[in-house]
């Protein structure tokens, strides 16, 4: 009988969680973010000019071949391209809250599906699939489930699963420090790193069969890597704390600094780990670290790449970390989600009612209070990821 009474206790939850997504999606249905408007709108444009599918011969905008597929697609089915790109991304969020439940259900047996499903009224997750209609919900769901299926011990799927997240977005590569643990710790070989650039140049076969060329793909992520010059864009790193928000920066400066970036990436990955086992709970925990540490230090961050952060801090310190309190991880959560959340909604919807608003909502302190709770959130995991040996030890 309690079986039962919990059973459909949990029913109503999927339902209502579901419910409240839905209605989301319809009231703001219409509703587009800065980069839609600036951008897609125009890529779209080009791309049914040139041909739709034979359009994949050129260059149109700044984003990789497999997500352009998407765009393609819809041409062909729909006009209502911002219905079309909403969907797209929501459906990849909604196959994010799956892989989730499955991730945390290889550490917690008796994980209900309605815990995994609230990542889908995350305010970060919603914003950016529901209501810009942003698409960082694909390449996080590969490396999903690239952390899914290497738990599973199915090594070359995994890593193949990540290349095909690096071509849709480069923001994958900021968990690739990892790498060197699983390396270090026998999980993998070195030979199966060659599954990433399998899965990768995979994703750009239709591209290259209409013409497009390797050199031309690789010129593309370059491009991503080089086109914005400034310290950071509405990002909650540290040089939002420091008021470098939208301040040009050094190439020279910019080269330093992600070198430093990653040095400490490899410090973290490398740190507790010495004379112990591979343990599936330490590769997830690095994982966490590196999404949140790399985008808040490596400079020219835009306001969405916390987006995969949230995400690994969300599936390690509610279902995973117990070394707090349940309440202490809910609040702490909870700053990080809007954290992430206030810099997206300050880029897309204040900054476009005017320049003065957008100086206003800048230096009055929207963006200063996003990157201090972020920087607070940093500060705790180095605490405590530096200090675990020592308890452990005790």
């Amino acid at each position: 009988m309690n079986r039962t009474n919990i059973d459909k206790k949990e029913v109503i939850k999927c339902f209502v969680i579901v419910l409240v997504f839905l209605l989301i999606n319809i009231v703001f249905r219409n509703t587009i973010g800065a980069d839609y408007s600036d951008y897609l709108v125009r890529w779209i444009d080009d791309i049914v000019e040139l041909g739709k599918v034979h359009s994949l011969e050129y260059e149109i905008g700044n984003y990789t071949p497999p997500y352009m597929y998407f765009l393609i697609l819809g041409t062909y089915i729909t006009t209502d391209y911002i219905f079309w790109i909403k969907l797209i991304s929501n459906l990849f969020t909604i196959g994010i809250a799956i892989l989730v439940y499955f991730i945390i259900k290889e550490f917690k047996k008796d994980i209900k599906f309605s815990s995994a499903l609230m990542i889908l009224l995350v305010p970060s997750v919603l914003i950016n699939s529901s209501i810009i209609g942003q698409c960082d919900s694909i390449y996080t769901f590969f490396v999903l489930l690239f952390i899914f299926l290497l738990l599973k011990d199915k090594k070359r799927s995994a890593l193949f699963c990540y290349g095909v997240a690096i071509a849709f977005k480069m923001q994958a590569i900021f968990i690739a420090p990892v790498f060197l643990y699983l390396i270090v710790k026998r999980k993998i070989k070195i030979v199966h790193l060659l599954y990433i650039p399998l899965g990768f140049f995979v994703s750009m076969i239709p591209a290259m069969i209409f013409g497009k060329s390797v050199l031309e793909i690789l010129n593309i992520l370059i491009a991503q890597t080089s086109a914005y010059s400034k310290f950071v864009k509405s990002a909650p790193n540290i040089y939002s704390v420091l008021h470098l928000n939208y301040k040009e920066i050094a190439r020279w400066l910019k080269i330093l600094l992600s070198v430093c970036t990653v040095l400490l990436s490899i410090f973290i990955v490398f740190k507790n780990t010495k004379g112990k086992e591979y343990s599936q709970k330490t590769f997830l925990e690095k994982i966490m670290l590196l999404s949140i540490i790399v985008p808040y230090f490596l400079p020219s961050m835009h306001d969405r790449y916390f987006y995969m952060a949230n995400i690994f801090i969300y599936i390690y310190f509610l279902f995973i970390d117990d070394t707090k309190s349940k309440q202490n991880q809910i609040i702490h959560f909870s700053l990080v989600s809007v954290s992430c959340a206030l810099p997206v909604v300050l880029f897309n919807f204040v900054s476009s009612i005017g320049e003065m608003a957008a100086f206003l909502a800048e230096w009055i302190g929207v963006s200063l209070i996003s990157s201090t709770i972020m920087s607070y959130m940093v500060l705790l995991c180095f605490d405590r990821y530096l200090t675990k040996e020592k308890v452990t030890k005790k």
